[in-house]
């Protein structure tokens, strides 16, 4: 994508900033579709790729131009393997877009699914993730999808998955994942996101939605509750073009303000994200 490298130059900024402060992680991940988008990402010092395909033809067609998803996987599995044999990169993740079903050809197969996962791993994938392209994953076409995964080789523990709540089960499709072992879960800050190529999808699974759920549930994730409401408030500002926001949050920021309770915007308003994380505020005492 254009611009790509500019952003990754400003993140490796942000990152040796941050370097000296215990509490502040993150990895930093491109997603690339083929060889050359691999080549340009590493060249921009990424060490950390996924490498996207599908199994659908249309989508295949609307997302990357190639006529079968076959060839997107070709695409997808070069690309990894450029990423796979640089010493540089870390980690390489390998995306299933339409794993559940398409919005285009509706229900897509489970041993397509798996066909891709193995040549994927082959390919030096080291985590498979079943993304939920348009929201209407479920239940019966996870276990599907896992036992056709397990049948070809994989184990739980190298596969991820990835919801939309479109419908709301996002969070249901959690719960059975993590009954099926599997426990590497994408979520998206205030639930931004989407797809352009999937008419009518909504955004991702709300991280605030999923940290809530894994509370309850007894799952520690070490998550500060106002510090991630409060980058919520600041995504949803971001991505809405709410400047006056924008202003007030990164003052509050500088001022080591954002996130500590103090802020009543953050405090006021209730979170951007979906249903569960309205329960955050109350629960907090703000």
């Amino acid at each position: 994508m254009a611009g790509a490298a500019q952003v990754f130059e400003h993140l490796r900024t942000l990152e040796g900033e941050n370097a000296n402060k215990k509490d502040v992680w993150a990895r930093y991940v491109a997603l690339v579709p083929n060889r050359k988008g691999a080549e340009k990402a590493i060249d921009a010092g990424v060490n950390s790729l996924a490498v996207v395909t599908c199994v659908s033809d249309a989508f295949a067609n609307k997302n990357v131009g190639t006529k079968t998803w076959q060839d997107n996987l070709r695409l997808a599995c070069e690309a990894a393997t450029t990423a796979a044999r640089n010493a540089d990169v870390q980690r390489v993740r390998g995306y299933i877009s339409c794993s559940f079903a398409c919005p285009y050809d509706t229900l897509t197969r489970a041993e397509d699914v798996a066909h891709s996962a193995a040549a994927l791993a082959d390919a030096g994938c080291t985590e498979i993730v079943l993304g939920d392209t348009d929201g209407r994953a479920s239940v019966r076409r996870l276990e599907e999808n896992v036992t056709a995964l397990s049948r070809a080789g994989l184990e739980q523990d190298t596969i991820g998955v990835h919801f939309h709540d479109t419908f709301g089960q996002a969070l249901v499709n959690v719960y059975a994942s993590l009954a099926l072992g599997i426990t590497s879960v994408d979520a998206s800050c205030a639930g931004l996101g989407g797809c352009p190529f999937a008419p009518g999808a909504t955004g991702n699974l709300a991280t605030e939605d999923l940290a809530f759920f894994a509370e309850g549930a007894g799952v520690s994730t070490g998550v500060d509750a106002r510090r991630l409401l409060a980058a919520g408030r600041y995504a949803h500002a971001l991505a809405c073009g709410d400047e006056r926001l924008l202003v007030k949050l990164e003052q509050d920021w500088r001022d080591g303000k954002l996130g500590s309770g103090g802020d009543a915007d953050v405090a006021k308003a209730r979170p951007v994200a979906g249903r569960a994380a309205r329960a955050w505020p109350r629960k907090l005492g703000m």
